[in-house]
């Protein structure tokens, strides 16, 4: 009898494990900072210079010690809303992988779950043997491991906006507007770059997903669901704003520093372009697709509606959900400085939640679920975190599914 390949024993031990792991299973995410976390560590915005003594009326979540009117705090510590994430072990600066305790995962209320994202991933941080990224192994080297002795029953993947250089174009935006006399809508410029970096967007995300499919494979959990999301617009469309396109009342106010122009086109050039080729992966991959691009509606930085938190608001009496915004505005500048220049334009403490309560729809539509399917979870204009609505369909078919 021939003897049998170390591959083949290697299968059976996984196998077996696989096999012996306790019923409890896992939810995981993957990929950058839009489900990370970044932002977490704000409920809500306040045009004020940080200061530690203060909650910074109830929107800084790291104020620890406070009393019942926000002031004399005795520390400001923002690893604990990050824990160990916050710094990056190699530069040692606070630049981490920011992983919030509200991430999107976490706020899902999922029994277990495992957040493995990482603010400022790029597929090739994500993809197995990929590239190593802030001290740690490539995400899916890591989930892996972590299949070894654990079982996953959805893995939820955001992946794509930094391989569009989604930063360097909110950074170019936000400069334009801030020097109106020298330059004009960033729009022009990107306009020239995007097509190239949208081109080879889908191929990548296409290795990813089938990545994934592999490592699931090889740990005997191929029946894990897989899915795919889009990502939220932080910004209102161009004529959504609340205040005048004026350097102070966008950029030293409402911390939003962009032109109408810019918004637009963004939404148009940008968000939606991107959505379209994540949609086109996940038909292909027969894996799930969570189209978020609309869940922020009414609720964007400077959006129509909602407002800044302001005095006599505290941790211990805060901002309303129903009346924040759930988007991180820019809040380092020349008058005032809070927090860091990553957590601009992130989904916030209150935007983490509802794609949180997003995610756990989602899962609950697909969980049991042998084809995939497409969905849109929709924020009910002037409504709170658990006020959404889904909308979807099963490949290859049209029917529609409801649920309010």
């Amino acid at each position: 009898m021939p003897a049998a390949s170390p591959a083949a024993g290697t299968q059976r031990a996984a196998a077996g494990r696989a096999a012996a792991l306790p019923w409890t299973s896992y939810a995981v995410s993957l990929g950058d900072s839009f489900i990370s976390g970044e932002g977490g560590r704000w409920q809500g915005n306040i045009s004020l210079r940080e200061d530690e003594t203060t909650d910074m009326y109830g929107t800084d979540r790291a104020a620890r010690g406070c009393h019942h009117d926000g002031t004399r705090c005795t520390k400001n510590d923002p690893t604990q809303v990050h824990v160990e994430s916050y710094r990056n072990p190699v530069t040692g600066k606070v630049n981490g992988c920011h992983r919030s305790d509200a991430s999107e995962i976490e706020s899902a209320r999922f029994r277990h779950t495992k957040n493995f994202a990482c603010s400022g991933a790029t597929t090739e941080n994500v993809r197995l043997n990929g590239t190593d990224f802030k001290g740690e192994d490539p995400q899916l080297n890591q989930l892996r491991e972590f299949l070894n002795d654990h079982k996953v029953k959805l893995v939820q993947l955001s992946i794509g906006g930094n391989d569009l250089q989604f930063s360097k174009i909110i950074k170019d935006c936000a400069t334009n507007f801030m020097a109106p006399k020298v330059t004009k809508p960033c729009q022009a410029t990107w306009n020239r770059k995007l097509p190239g970096l949208l081109d080879g967007l889908a191929e990548r995300v296409d290795r990813v997903i089938g990545d994934i499919q592999t490592v699931l494979r090889s740990r005997h959990q191929s029946g894990a669901q897989i899915a795919v999301q889009t990502y939220p617009s932080p910004l209102p469309p161009g004529n959504g704003y609340r205040y005048p396109e004026k350097y102070r009342d966008r950029y030293l106010i409402g911390g939003c520093p962009f032109y109408n122009a810019d918004s637009a086109w963004a939404r148009d050039a940008l968000f939606d372009p991107l959505a379209d080729r994540l949609k086109s992966v996940a038909a292909n991959r027969e894996v799930h697709f969570l189209d978020l691009r609309e869940t922020f509606a009414h609720r964007e930085v400077c959006a129509q509606g909602p407002r800044q938190a302001h005095q006599g608001e505290s941790l211990h009496h805060t901002l309303p959900a129903e009346e924040a915004e759930w988007v991180r505005f820019r809040g380092t500048g020349l008058y005032y400085s809070q927090g860091q220049t990553e957590e601009a334009f992130h989904p916030n403490y209150y935007g983490q939640r509802a794609l949180g309560n997003c995610l756990e729809r989602f899962h609950k539509k697909v969980a049991d679920s042998d084809r995939p399917q497409e969905w849109a979870l929709r924020e009910h204009p002037r409504k709170g975190l658990h006020t959404h609505a889904a909308q979807g369909r099963t490949r290859p078919d049209v029917t529609d599914q409801h649920a309010s």
